[in-house]
């Protein structure tokens, strides 16, 4: 059965959509049904859970201008993925949405919208998360690699190629100041071992300002962090050590040299840019 056949039109039909938010590190899928959904939307072969939320979206438009073709979602102001966009985050979040019909017996989904996440913001009662198409990079100039001596991956991602799921050691948080976190297992390296890395808080990421003993300083917050500590006393997080981008530290801390963004054998002079007298 096709897509459309069993349904006259929108109005007369049952839709409801699934939203799925890539960051490149964690992967988080919502619907707008009342109840969760298992569904392989991207025929993976596997199905996946989408969570059932009170999530909305605006009208899903498509013009000749890719400037006007941006999507908002509105949820709760309480909802934990929604906070996240309410601070910076470190890597580009990409939005998938798809439609279906209840009523459909062959389950097909169409993808209706693929966006970009640029920015959450607070309205009354919600938070809205602003979005924008995905061919607005089409603006940009492609990434060029830069020549430089340090690394120009980010760790852990694309072009460093590392799981960091093979690095990160289970933690506990008993204290927090400000943005300092108390961490009793981050003693157990050296001072700034931990800098640069992550903190991960159930899917949640902190960005590593700092390390010395067990005081891990994070960049900003992570949502929910402060409030599981103050009622509970403490709260289990995972930590995974920071890389200074030298290719010294790739190979002894990582072994992962053959992956350096950096150019080794880089001149201290320009020599475009130097005379010969």
């Amino acid at each position: 059965m096709a897509y459309d056949d069993f349904e006259e039109s929108v109005d007369l039909g049952r839709p409801f959509f699934l939203y799925k938010l890539d960051d490149g590190v964690t992967v988080q899928r919502m619907t707008t049904l009342t109840v969760d959904k298992s569904a392989d939307p991207e025929a993976t072969g596997t199905d996946q859970t989408w969570t059932a939320s009170p999530v909305a979206h605006s009208e899903i438009r498509e013009t000749g201008n890719i400037e006007k073709n941006d999507l908002n979602l509105t949820l709760p102001i309480s909802d934990t993925i929604a906070k996240t966009y309410l601070s910076a985050k470190g890597n580009t979040t990409f939005l998938t949405v798809w439609r279906s019909h209840l009523d459909d017996p062959d389950e097909e989904y169409q993808v209706v919208a693929k966006e970009r996440i640029v920015s959450g913001e607070p309205k009354g009662n919600t938070i809205v998360i602003k979005t924008e198409s995905i061919f607005t990079s089409a603006r940009f100039g492609g990434r060029r690699s830069r020549f430089q001596k340090s690394c120009r991956h980010a760790l852990y991602f694309k072009g460093c190629n590392l799981n960091r799921a093979d690095f990160e050691t289970a933690a506990t948080v008993s204290a927090i100041d400000g943005n300092t976190l108390t961490i009793s297992e981050a003693a157990d390296q050296v001072d700034g071992y931990y800098k640069s890395g992550i903190v991960n808080y159930g899917g949640l990421f902190g960005w590593i300002a700092d390390h010395t003993g067990d005081q891990v300083t994070l960049t900003f917050p992570i949502v929910g962090l402060v409030d599981d500590v103050t009622t509970n006393g403490s709260a289990s997080v995972k930590i995974a050590p920071g890389c200074d981008r030298s290719l010294t530290t790739c190979i002894a801390k990582f072994d992962n040299g053959d992956n350096h963004g950096g150019y080794k054998w880089m001149p201290e002079l320009n020599p475009y840019s130097t005379s010969v007298v």
